[in-house]
């Protein structure tokens, strides 16, 4: 049975023009079909929802159901129908002729019956009857519907038609009273959809009449509704919000508010609309001109464990702050969360900053990673505004409240952990050519993971907590001076925080993982002693680097020597680190490269390349690296070839 409303029932049988606001509403019943064969079928639970246009007209709007030849109508409207007050105190509703067309079947044959007719009775007692006759011909009806609703049937109050004021707030913080509107909730095979009314956004596109399908009903066991849906679809002229929310809530006694924010982009509405028959004017506690960020709390319980990675991004992690005096969020606001993040029981934390755009609602952003567990531990929070005028932002608010979570995401399991090591040093002046290479035996890889192929292993970069670093290009990852992850040109990394410029190595591992290679990266400027002041030239660096320097004599063509300033972030004697993880059926096997960065001198005996300044033999040739014959020694590593035959790499200081 529909539901009534009180005005509605005081104006029932007065004046005949005002027949259709009482028969307006939902009335749920039971469908029983009759085809033209005789047969019959009945259809339990259907929905049929009267509204009226704002043309004051009435339309019927049918659930789908199967007709004799088996085509589904798909849900239906009867417009414009016609509805006379009885003496009684009834109804009656009549639509002689209207056209039902049904969508295309699957093979694409469409079909329409043009000669339809429908006859109801809305009776006094809140009974209703209906009748729909699907007909190609005026004469013969393929099959007769026929709906009946009992009175006194216990009627959900959030069903029906909801008039209130539609009131519109702006990302830009403006607001428009939009005057008297309808939402109209109905059910459908179960399903409850809203239709909510157009309404105009901020960029001045008008939305037209919004259907909500499939939102979700929450009894909230004191008479009231919650209604949700929580992304759909509105399209506005030629742009579309895919990431639009629905919220609302009714109550037994007929207050209700229903709310649509228009979104592109989740947490930043464009334009939120409120529709409501209860106190509008009615402020939250506080004041709403000041943000407060009341107790936040997170999206999930403390200590879950999730199976793998996907399911952790299928769940995400958010904090919401609950924002109790309503204060107005635009996309102008940002929420910027500072926290420790302790991987695997580590007490020394990775710092890790995340916000939100006109949303009190913080979606953590890091990496997270299979194979670990995660403590979380928010250190400061602050709401920001852009300042426009300045190209700033003004700091409104700061709260030091602290909110921490727990939790473990499963990963593959470590079956070994291989170490390979090379030398290297600044005796190594191109990029291209005299790298040092670890040998890796793959079959030590592909055994444990019980793979016949590298091939079918997928390999990562690890950090140095060994979390995966899935973004960083395959095999080619540049190295800071301290084994990290880094930038080939420096800059700001948004998960591994500042990098050096330069980049100092890189690491290479060929697709067959039979071999590291590490090549070495540094920057050279040539050098002017009184403009030495900045170390490491003039470059742009990041905070809390520091770098070594030499100088080295170049020989030009024409016999002068130019001075050139080599700087590195290396230190003699130290070793450097990186790691590479290949994960195949649930398990997974680490190598571990590291690098040695020695003398010049050591390396040169390491590698067995000569001084320039010894042997006996006579030189007759010299060559580049790269099988470039040159007049001279050149500074760095040549190829000589001498009189006896031999040939030798020479290194030049």
């Amino acid at each position: 049975m529909k539901k009534i409303t009180l005005f509605a029932l005081m104006l029932v049988g007065v004046v005949a023009g005002y027949a259709q606001s009482a028969i307006v509403g939902t009335y749920n019943g039971n469908i029983n079909l009759t085809h033209l064969t005789g047969q019959e079928a009945s259809l339990e639970a259907q929905t049929v929802t009267i509204s009226e246009t704002e043309e004051g007209k009435i339309n019927v709007t049918f659930p789908s159901f199967a007709i004799m030849t088996g085509t589904e109508l798909g849900e239906f409207t009867v417009e414009d129908v016609a509805v006379s007050a009885e003496a009684d105190g009834s109804y009656a509703l009549a639509k002689e002729v209207f056209a039902i067309t049904p969508p295309p079947a699957a093979n694409g044959m469409t079909s329409s019956y043009p000669n339809c007719t429908f006859s109801g009775t809305i009776y006094a007692d809140g009974a209703a009857e209906m009748i729909v006759e699907v007909k190609q011909n005026p004469a013969m009806a393929l099959t007769t519907a026929y709906f009946f609703a009992e009175a006194g049937s216990d009627e959900l109050p959030y069903l029906g038609e909801h008039k209130g004021n539609l009131k519109l707030t702006h990302v830009d913080g403006s607001e428009v009273e939009a005057g008297e509107k309808t939402a109209t909730v109905s059910e459908v095979d179960g399903k409850v959809n809203v239709l909510f009314p157009s309404f105009t956004l901020v960029m001045g596109m008008e939305t037209g009449d919004i259907t909500v399908e499939d939102v979700i009903v929450a009894d909230n066991g004191d008479g009231s509704y919650n209604l949700t849906k929580e992304a759909f679809n509105i399209t506005a002229g030629i742009m579309s919000f895919p990431n639009s929310t629905f919220t609302g809530t009714v109550s037994s006694d007929g207050e209700f508010e229903m709310t649509v924010a228009v979104q592109q982009q989740p947490g930043m509405a464009l334009t939120t609309a409120t529709l409501t028959n209860g106190n509008s004017d009615e402020e939250p506690g506080g004041d709403p001109t000041v943000f407060e960020w009341g107790t936040a709390t997170w999206n999930t319980e403390d200590g879950i464990v999730y199976d793998g990675v996907a399911e952790f991004n299928a769940a995400g992690l958010a904090l919401t702050y609950p924002n109790p005096t309503g204060f107005n969020l635009t996309f102008l606001h940002i929420i910027a969360v500072e926290f420790d993040i302790f991987v695997d029981g580590n007490e020394t934390p990775v710092k890790s900053v995340s916000t939100a755009q006109g949303s009190n609602i913080v979606t953590v952003e890091h990496p997270f990673v299979e194979g670990h567990t995660y403590k979380l531990v928010s250190t400061r929070s602050l709401l920001a505004q852009a300042n426009l005028a300045t190209y700033t932002t003004d700091t409104l608010s700061v709260n030091t409240d602290s909110y921490s979570i727990s939790f473990t995401i499963k990963g593959p399991e470590l079956q070994k952990t291989i170490d390979v090591e090379a030398y290297m040093s600044l005796a190594i002046t191109d990029q291209e050519y005299n790298k040092t290479v670890s040998k890796v035996d793959v079959a030590d890889i592909c055994a444990p993971l019980g793979i016949n192929d590298i091939s079918e292993a997928v390999m990562h970069p690890l950090s140095p907590n060994d979390s995966y670093c899935d973004h960083m290009e395959t095999f080619d990852w540049w190295r800071d001076a301290d084994g990290e992850f880094t930038l080939y040109n420096g800059g700001w990394n948004p998960i591994f925080g500042h990098n050096a410029y330069p980049a100092v190595y890189c690491i290479k591992t060929n697709a067959a993982a039979d071999s590291v290679t590490y090549h070495f990266y540094d920057y050279w400027t040539e050098y002017v002693p009184e403009e030495d002041e900045a170390e490491g030239g003039t470059i742009a660096r990041a905070p809390e680097t520091s770098y070594n320097s030499i100088i080295w004599d170049w020989t030009n063509e024409d016999g002068s020597v130019t001075q050139y300033k080599r700087n590195y972030r290396v230190d003699e004697g130290k070793d450097y680190q990186s790691r590479v993880m290949y994960v195949a059926n649930g398990k997974s096997v680490i190598v571990r490269a590291t690098l040695h960065f020695v003398s010049i001198d050591e390396y040169n005996n390491i590698m067995g390349i000569e001084d320039a300044t010894t042997g006996s033999v006579e030189a007759v040739a010299y060559y580049s690296v790269a099988g470039v014959r040159q007049a001279t020694l050149q500074p760095g590593i040549n190829i000589v070839r001498y009189a006896d035959g031999t040939a030798r790499k020479v290194y030049v200081k």
